[in-house]
């Protein structure tokens, strides 16, 4: 985030809030105390600077690691991948469909897994590769890990996934499931009823 921005919504806090701000463990920022008739322009100032409310779920439950600080991975980096993805995601199901999956995407730029992407409904964990004598950021795709009462590592189902494929082979699990889920069945679940070969199957691009 910019310093421009993170300032912006420091003065918000301390205008409208008591200069107060939390942070979540999913890398969101909750500006608490803000009075209800201040409620409106705060929401329209943090819409004006990027953070709009009508935004789908999935774009503040995912996470993307910090991978601009550490230097591991090349081209796009974990957080511009997540945002290029939940983007696309959001103009292809809509708002209503994403927030009726309650899904989440994390983003790790290395094999370090700092995004935590091994425990998240769709994880993906970028890599370089040398293609033609020069690295490459690719990505490998899990799915169907969860975290709570039952928490399970997610299942890989890709691998070197070039950056700009990624939201296509997203929209296709996800089209996978929307199709074929049961009533009142959440994506982790339905991954984990397929065998590996069936969820490679659903990864095949669909424009």
């Amino acid at each position: 985030m910019a310093s421009s921005i993170m300032n912006q919504i420091a003065d918000l806090a301390e205008k409208f809030g008591n200069g107060e701000l939390r942070l979540t463990p999913t890398q969101n920022i909750i500006i608490p105390n803000v009075k209800e008739d201040s409620k409106k322009i705060v929401l329209e100032t943090l819409a004006k600077i990027g953070f709009s409310m009508n935004l789908s779920k999935t774009r503040w439950l995912s996470v993307g690691c910090s991978s601009d600080f550490c230097g591991k991975a090349t081209g796009m980096h974990a957080k511009e991948t997540l945002r290029d993805i939940v983007g696309y995601l959001e103009g292809y199901f809509g708002v209503e469909t994403l927030n009726d999956i309650g899904l989440r995407i994390n983003v790790s730029g290395c094999p370090n897994d700092c995004g935590a992407s091994v425990v998240s409904d769709i994880g993906l964990i970028g890599k370089q590769i040398k293609v033609n004598g020069c690295l490459m950021q690719v990505y490998d795709i899990f799915i169907g890990g969860s975290i709570g009462e039952k928490p399970s590592l997610g299942t890989r189902v890709g691998e070197n996934v070039p950056a700009e494929e990624l939201k296509f082979r997203v929209a296709s699990l996800i089209t996978s499931y929307i199709r074929n889920r049961k009533t009142g069945e959440d994506i982790s679940s339905f991954y984990k009823r397929y065998s590996n070969e069936k969820l490679k199957n659903s990864l095949r691009i669909r424009r």
